[in-house]
């Protein structure tokens, strides 16, 4: 019951996230295309949210209609199909212009005229698992943080190991994007990969792990751990955490770190000139020193 009372407030929460829907004509060679002079157009959440990307819909406009109602969106009609994979660099940043380029759509056997975007603004603390801090939602109106890899949506880097606390009762977790390096050759993931709670996670999809859902219950505290090796790089992961209570998550790096580096410093002898102080008076000769030097004299004579 309690578990069910739960998945409603969840569910709610959802809907509580504001949708956007924004479109444009494509650039293409279509002569009958709408030139309205944009190349893209700007994804923006308000108040420091976070894009995720739902739907992306090209379509080509019936020749009759275009000619009636120029427009940039869809119309009764037309010919149209959905995209997965475009659109989602712009996955967890605030703002993200995307360019307007046109798709070859084999099933209207044309390029796209226009293209409709829909996608929604996400409202929580966000946090990288590499990122050594702490963050709660103690004192946030809703019990709402996001966990992504280092530089989502961007690739992440070789040779991370990362770990993350959190301390939740009852959370749902959900992954918003998925994207690792590919199980290895007796199918297990021991390159890049994910753990959270004993399970491990990789490949270019969550779909790709046996499991049922993308999103799963935890009754209690947890441990999430990030490793990649120092061949292959992906696009990462972006999750969110949901709670009935306060959240809060301790991340750390587990990287060596570099050493110091050691600055030797080479101390080169300075040369030293002796001077010899000549005297202004000659030294006074023994007597044989006195009998050879006049000896020597004489010969030179």
């Amino acid at each position: 019951m309690i578990l069910h009372l739960f998945l409603l407030l969840f569910q709610l929460q959802i809907k509580q996230i504001s949708t956007e829907t924004i479109s444009g004509c494509t650039i293409n060679n279509n002569n009958r295309r709408i030139t309205n002079g944009k190349t893209s157009v700007t994804l923006s959440c308000p108040n420091n949210g976070y894009i995720l990307v739902k739907n992306l819909t090209f379509g080509v406009h019936k020749t009759s209609l275009l000619s009636i109602t120029p427009t940039c969106s869809y119309q009764p009609g037309d010919c149209t199909t959905r995209t997965t994979y475009i659109g989602m660099e712009c996955n967890g940043l605030t703002t993200c212009d995307l360019d307007l380029n046109p798709q070859y759509l084999h099933i209207c056997s044309q390029y796209s005229d226009y293209m409709v975007l829909d996608y929604s603004c996400l409202q929580g603390q966000s946090l990288s698992v590499c990122d050594s801090r702490l963050i709660s939602t103690s004192f946030s109106k809703e019990n709402r943080l996001f966990l992504r890899s280092p530089n989502y949506p961007h690739e992440y880097e070789n040779s991370l190991n990362c770990s993350c606390q959190i301390s939740a009762v009852k959370s749902q977790m959900k992954f918003l994007d998925f994207y690792l390096e590919e199980r290895d050759e007796i199918n297990i993931c021991s390159r890049d990969h994910l753990q959270i709670h004993n399970r491990s996670y990789c490949g270019s999809s969550i779909d790709d792990n046996n499991y049922r859902s993308s999103s799963f219950s935890l009754n209690s505290s947890f441990q999430l751990t990030f490793k990649t090796n120092d061949v292959i790089t992906r696009k990462g992961f972006w999750l969110s955490i949901n709670s009935e209570q306060p959240i809060q998550v301790s991340c750390n790096s587990l990287i060596e770190p570099t050493s110091p580096i050691t600055t030797t410093t080479i101390t080169t002898p300075t040369s030293t000139t002796l001077q010899y102080s000549i005297p202004s008076s000659l030294i006074p000769l023994t007597e044989s020193s006195r009998f050879n030097h006049n000896e020597s004299n004489s010969n030179n004579n």
